[in-house]
C-alpha cells in the first residue's frame, strides 16, 4: 500500500516503515521475504518522504528503511528532521549508490546499515536478525514522558508518605500496570 499506512500494531512484532519514492521497491521489500515470520510488522508505506515524517512522528516506529535519495526530504534530511523531533527508531538506508560519502554520513546520523538495492534476501535477513538482537528503541518522546509520570508518581509519593501505599494503588492511580510500575522504580 502505497501513499499510506496500515493502521496495524503488530503486537510485540518490530513496528517497521519502508520510505522510497520507487514503487518497485515497496513490492520487491513484500515479496522479498515474510516479514510477519521474522517478527516484523510493516505499519506504514511511503512514497513522500513529508508524509512519512509526519506518520513517523505520530507512530513512533522501532526501525525505517529508507531511501538515501528521494524528492522532498533525502534519507539524510530525513533522518536529521526526525532526531530533532526526539524520534529515535534505528534506520536502514536505502540506496541505489554506492557512494561512500553517502553512507559515511548516514552512519555519523546513528544509520545501523546502508544497503545498495536491491537488497538481496541474504543481507536482508542479516538486518533484521542484527535489529531483532538489538531490541526495539527509547525515542526521546517516550523518555521524556517516563520521566513526567515517574516525578508525578514520586510526587505523589511525597505527598503521601505516612499512608500506606501498594504498587497496585499506585499503577491504577496513574493509569499503568503494576509490572510496569515496579520497572519505572528500578
Amino acid at each position: 500500500m502505497l501513499d499510506g499506512a496500515s493502521e496495524e500494531r503488530g503486537g510485540e512484532k518490530i513496528r517497521t516503515v519502508w520510505i522510497d519514492d520507487e514503487p518497485w521497491t515497496h513490492v520487491y521489500l513484500t515479496q522479498l521475504i515474510d516479514w510477519e515470520k521474522q517478527g516484523f510488522a510493516v505499519i506504514g508505506t511511503f512514497q513522500k518522504s513529508f508524509e512519512a515524517l509526519d506518520f513517523v512522528k505520530q507512530s513512533l516506529p522501532d526501525v525505517i528503511f529508507v531511501d538515501i535519495s528521494m524528492p522532498g526530504l533525502s534519507g539524510i534530511e530525513f533522518i536529521r528532521k526526525m532526531q530533532e523531533a526526539g524520534v529515535l527508531p534505528h534506520v536502514i538506508i536505502l540506496s541505489g549508490f554506492a557512494e561512500f560519502e553517502y553512507a559515511q554520513e548516514a552512519l555519523r546520523l546513528g544509520a545501523l546499515d546502508y544497503c545498495l538495492k536491491p537488497i538481496s534476501e541474504e543481507k536482508l535477513l542479516s538486518v533484521l536478525a542484527q535489529l531483532r538482537e538489538i531490541g526495539k528503541p527509547v525515542h526521546k518522546i517516550e523518555a521524556l514522558q517516563i520521566h513526567y509520570k515517574l516525578k508525578a508518581m514520586l510526587d505523589y509519593i511525597d505527598r503521601h508518605y505516612g499512608e500506606r501505599l501498594m504498587i497496585e494503588a499506585l499503577a491504577e492511580r496513574f493509569e499503568i500496570s503494576p509490572t510496569y510500575c515496579s520497572k519505572l522504580f528500578s
